[in-house]
């Protein structure tokens, strides 16, 4: 019996992209979802402010993200029927979600939040991240294989 070594160099690839990108489409997103004050948001001193408390609220929950997205990859046995890109983005989604709760009843005294759209955020950023990470991995080869 083998043990599934997660330090390869491909996985560290994957939370290096969760952990990059995921902030930045929650930030996104973030704007996406107030529409209507979407042109003054868009101001560059604004932008550059919400895009910093993007990266320092969600970097950590995004690189939790990004572990439990390989670790659970092998769950994808049991969902034939989805494509490598249906299944990463669902995965994502969740994983985001997960990462965020946690993260979210740690930092938070009163638990986790009660507002539907703060949950929708790293869903959304998750789930992009998910699709684009198994997307490239659709394209290299199938399956990738571990390093050892």
């Amino acid at each position: 019996m083998t043990t599934k070594r997660y330090l390869t160099r491909y996985h560290i690839a994957v939370v290096g992209k969760f952990t990059l990108i995921g902030p930045a489409i929650g930030v996104l997103a973030a704007l996406l979802f107030d529409a209507p004050n979407l042109l003054a948001n868009l101001r560059s001193d604004f932008l550059f402010v919400f895009l910093l408390f993007g990266y320092i609220y969600g970097a950590v929950p995004a690189l939790f993200a990004g572990l439990l997205y390989t670790m659970t990859w092998d769950v994808k046995a049991y969902f034939r029927r989805l494509t490598g890109v249906q299944f990463g983005l669902l995965l994502g989604a969740v994983t985001g979600l997960i990462a965020f709760t946690a993260f979210a009843a740690l930092a938070v005294p009163k638990g986790v939040p009660e507002d539907v759209v703060v949950y929708l955020l790293p869903m959304t950023a998750g789930a992009a991240c998910g699709a684009l990470v198994a997307r490239e991995r659709a394209q290299s080869l199938g399956r990738i294989k571990d390093d050892g």
